[in-house]
């Protein structure tokens, strides 16, 4: 019985601490959820954060040809991308990179997994001093929450002087071996249509 009595005498104490514990208990539940929350949106803004890249590389089908490569391999769409260049590149004698539209005007909408692909270079023969200095490109864009982001691209073509067929890629090189074998096969062709 007293510890019956104790409780009734001290019931206050215990509805406190009953209530006190249900309040932490909220309490704790808030803050998981809010966590929950901003993860939530953290991964929301992931999914849909666009991530432009600026590459070059040696056609496969073409080894002297390098193309520039604009390409969003992000989850999310890129809005406004802007081009700004450090130093030129000539692309051809008299043409500049930054004379050409996409990287004047930008772009206005570039799609998850898009890519821009344009010939940036021939280099047959190419020596080092005739391929130009390198340049920088930096790129702005937005994504669809219109957060803004900047990259920097460097640019240096003479990473590419000795790498590769020089003048003949390995599909041409195959091309070129068809066309033997299409012309020896008209050989025989020929020769069996004589000895008829």
């Amino acid at each position: 019985m007293d510890i019956i009595a104790f409780f009734d005498s001290h019931s206050g104490f215990f509805g406190f601490l009953a209530s006190l514990i249900v309040a932490l208990i909220t309490l704790a539940y808030v803050v998981i959820t809010r966590q929950l929350l901003d993860e939530s949106k953290k991964m929301r803004m992931l999914q849909n954060q666009p991530r432009i890249s600026v590459t070059y590389q040696q056609r496969e089908n073409r080894a002297y040809m390098i193309d520039l490569i604009i390409k969003n391999s992000g989850q999310g769409p890129a809005y406004n991308v802007q081009f700004s260049l450090d130093g030129d590149i000539e692309i051809r004698e008299g043409a500049f990179l930054s004379e050409i539209g996409a990287i004047r005007k930008g772009i206005p909408y570039l799609a998850p997994q898009q890519e821009i692909r344009f010939l940036l270079a021939v280099r047959i023969g190419a020596k080092e001093e005739n391929m130009g200095p390198p340049a920088n490109i930096t790129v702005h864009y937005k994504d669809i929450f219109d957060m803004e982001y900047l990259d920097d691209f460097p640019i240096d073509l003479s990473l590419l002087l000795g790498v590769g067929g020089e003048f003949k890629s390995s599909m041409e090189y195959l091309i070129d071996a068809v066309k033997e074998v299409k012309g020896e096969l008209r050989s025989i062709s020929s020769e069996m249509s004589r000895r008829r």
